[in-house]
This record gives structure tokens, C-alpha cells and sequence, in this order.
């Protein structure tokens, strides 16, 4: 089998940890989680503060049995420091969200597309694995990919109602004690991601992409998972009764990575926006542009 990248696209708090684990339980398969922050984590940048930048594994990068590795062959390659693996994209204005999925042309970037070809060469020959999983999310990334990777790229799109991703995210940030936005600067930002996200994937061929929803992911997995392999070509897996983030050796993850959890629908948002009678309505119509 042709070695395969297995991109998921989708906006941060949609599932896309959930996704990530239960694939990486194939034989064929590992993870490196979002791969997009690798650097921020070995140099203890803005991603990774809230896991003390560790590997899901609970140890630090550089001593991490697994990433260890990774690091040793990436020197052998000639690569003494992964200072950059976040795609820069064209800005719109200077804002993020309102900025093109396309990436910006240029070494800076053409660089970084060759470190990531790298990483995934030493995952893929330290492991053995003929499918990595990457849950970076950006669509500029995997786009990137898609287009300039010597890999076969395919591309995730996983999607959640955009209530309860805001709701999910102004939770987070109320944990954080951060100052946070509104919850309808939220959901705003949050739907000019996902725009982002559809036009990123308008240029990626139909063969090469796939669209799933995290309440079908989270009800029927197996079928979800099943749709997956089928379309991708991959052997069948059996999907676990729990999420177990600690097995994996991974870049980020779910806020809450740690312990064992049962996999299962959360439905908690529409109870807590019971009484926002305008937001569920609002966010309904949203969701559905």
C-alpha cells in the first residue's frame, strides 16, 4: 500500500481528538497529532502551555521515547532544529480568519512543506505504519499538503454544529481564565473558519476528501469509521468502547486529554443554551450557510 497522510480538517473543540485516537488503533495506522504545532511544543512557544508542553504520553519531547526518535533521525537528516511547521497562509488585512486558505508562496514556506515530508519519513520508518494521522485542523495545512507533499494526502473534514463548538470553546476559555470573547464573536469567528475550511477544500478532488459530522462520529462510530476505510482504501478497524489519549504519542490534543474516556454523544450544550432562545435560533441558520 502507497504510504498515506490522513489530514482532519475541522475547527478546534469539533472532535477531531476523538477522530484521531479511534484511527490510530489500526494496525496500519499512528498518529502525531496536530502536527501544525510541533514547534511551539519542542520550544515552548503559545501552543502547548496548558499540557506543559508534553507529549500526550506525559513526558517532554526531548525525552519521550517516541518523539526521542523522531528527533535523532530528523539530525541524521541533517535537521539540528525544528524551528517551523505551521504553514504561513496570504492574510486578509492582517486578520486570520479573514485570511485565504491559500499559503504564501515562497522558501519560508517551501522549507517547512520539506521538514514536514521529513518528520513523516522518520514516523513512517520508525513505525512501520503505512497510514499516519495528522489532526492539524488548518485548512491552509492541508492544503499545502495535499498540493506539495510527496505523500498520498486525504483529506478529513469533520464538522460539528457551530452551537455547541461555541459553546465548547467559551467554556474553555472561561477555564483558562482568559479574557474571552462573546459568545456571538465566537460563533462568528468560528463560521469564517469553517468558510475557510470549504474553500480550501474546493480544490482537493473528490476522490481525495471525505465530509463527516462529529454527532455521527460520536453516535454511529463504527459506520463512520467503516465509511473511512472504504473510501480511503484502508484495512477495516475495530473501533474501542473508550479514548485513551496516554497510548498515543501526540501533539496536542482535547483540553481534557487525560484519563479514559467512555466514547459517546455530548449533548450538554443544549441544555446549557436552553434559555438563549436567539442563539440556538441564530446559530441554527449559521450553521447551515
Amino acid at each position: 500500500m502507497k504510504r498515506k497522510i490522513l489530514y482532519i480538517m475541522s475547527d478546534t473543540r469539533s472532535g477531531s481528538t476523538l477522530l484521531q485516537n479511534i484511527l490510530s488503533t489500526g494496525a496500519q495506522m499512528t498518529t502525531v497529532g496536530e502536527l501544525f504545532h510541533l514547534d511551539s511544543f519542542l520550544n515552548k512557544g503559545h501552543w502547548g502551555r496548558t499540557w506543559n508542553w508534553q507529549c500526550t504520553c506525559g513526558e517532554p519531547f526531548e525525552s519521550c521515547e517516541f518523539w526521542g526518535k523522531i528527533l535523532g533521525k530528523l539530525r541524521d537528516m541533517g535537521v539540528e532544529r525544528v524551528e517551523a511547521t505551521e504553514v504561513q497562509r496570504k492574510n486578509a488585512k492582517g486578520l486570520s480568519y479573514l485570511s485565504s486558505c491559500e499559503y504564501r508562496p515562497g522558501e519560508a514556506n517551501d522549507e517547512i512543506i520539506r521538514l514536514l515530508e521529513q518528520i513523516y519519513t522518520a514516523v513512517f520508518e520508525l513505525t512501520g505504519a503505512s497510514v499516519i494521522v495528522d489532526s492539524s485542523k488548518d485548512p491552509t495545512q492541508g492544503l499545502a499538503l495535499y498540493e506539495k507533499l510527496g505523500y498520498d494526502v486525504k483529506i478529513i473534514y469533520l464538522k460539528r454544529d457551530i452551537r455547541a463548538v461555541t459553546m465548547s470553546k467559551h467554556k474553555w476559555f472561561r477555564k483558562l481564565k482568559e479574557r474571552k470573547p462573546g459568545r456571538y464573536k465566537i460563533m462568528l469567528l468560528s463560521k469564517l473558519y469553517d468558510l475557510r475550511c470549504t474553500q480550501a477544500l474546493e480544490r482537493i478532488n473528490e476522490s481525495d476528501k471525505i465530509f463527516i459530522r462529529y454527532e455521527d462520529l460520536a453516535r454511529r462510530p463504527q459506520a463512520v469509521i467503516d465509511h473511512i476505510c472504504d473510501s480511503f482504501q484502508l484495512h477495516a478497524l475495530q473501533v474501542p468502547d473508550y479514548m485513551v489519549i496516554e497510548r498515543d504519542h501526540a501533539v496536542g490534543g482535547t483540553p481534557n486529554r487525560q484519563g479514559k474516556r467512555k466514547i459517546e454523544y455530548d449533548d450538554s450544550w443544549k441544555k446549557k443554551s436552553a434559555s438563549r432562545p436567539i442563539f440556538r435560533l441564530l446559530g441554527s441558520v449559521i450553521d447551515k450557510i
